[in-house]
């Protein structure tokens, strides 16, 4: 699992289990875009998720995250 997969590619740290060593996993990226893209690269072999992880005890429907391509946050 790799949470934070911005495009699948820069700064991924299950890319080249993917492309070389036939990695599947979980894939979850919150922002919009970098998912989309994500998707394009790494979706044919993993599952891609576009969500935020939250603890149990998180009690609001959303989560407003400010994205700033590595650094997002919430």
């Amino acid at each position: 699992m790799e949470l934070g997969a911005n495009d699948g590619v820069d700064k991924s740290n299950t890319c080249h289990l993917d492309l070389y060593r036939n990695w599947h996993g979980v894939l979850v990226e919150p922002a919009p875009d970098k998912f989309l893209q994500c998707l394009s690269v790494r979706g044919h072999n993993n599952a891609v998720f576009c969500n935020a992880c939250v603890s149990f005890e998180y009690a609001d429907r959303f989560v407003e995250i400010e994205y700033s391509n590595l650094m997002s946050f919430a």
